[in-house]
């Protein structure tokens, strides 16, 4: 886990916009790692692999540049996707997962996916009504472009 990254674990029937937040940046954190071609099942944590980074690239990063690293990787996807035509309607879950299972560990709970979607789009720095990133956001992670080349 990246608890200095704010991924912390809890309880996995929590539906809060707090949970969609640490979603969101356990999210941000996979898409480095992946960036970076790394092992899922590997998580060497936060201090290795910024030394590793650093030594490698000589950036001098520092431990919050990783998750604007990652959230900068998940934006400009969010960027092309909407590009392609994805719309807000599109972030969702299908139905089958919607539907309460009758017993079990899971019984009876169902996500509540606009809740935790509005804390991720809060986390990531997305419109809540549009699922698209403000063009803050997009200055903030240098994603910013000067025109409609995201539209």
């Amino acid at each position: 886990m990246a608890h200095e990254l704010g991924v912390v674990p809890g309880d996995r029937f929590e539906m809060s916009e707090e949970k969609g937040r640490i979603a969101a940046r356990q999210q941000a954190w996979r898409n480095l790692y992946n960036a970076l071609t790394l092992c899922q099942f590997q998580n060497p944590g936060v201090e290795r692999l910024l030394a590793a980074l650093n030594a490698v690239t000589g950036w001098g990063l520092e431990p919050d540049d990783l998750m604007t690293l990652g959230k900068r990787i998940v934006t400009l996807k969010r960027l092309l996707n909407l590009r392609r035509g994805l719309i807000r309607a599109a972030d969702r879950l299908p139905e089958l997962l919607l539907q309460p299972l009758e017993e079990g560990g899971a019984g009876g709970a169902v996500p509540d996916v606009e809740t935790l979607l509005r804390g991720a789009y809060a986390e990531y720095g997305w419109d809540a009504e549009t699922g698209r990133p403000t063009p803050e956001t997009l200055t903030a992670l240098g994603l910013e472009f000067g025109g409609d080349e995201w539209a």
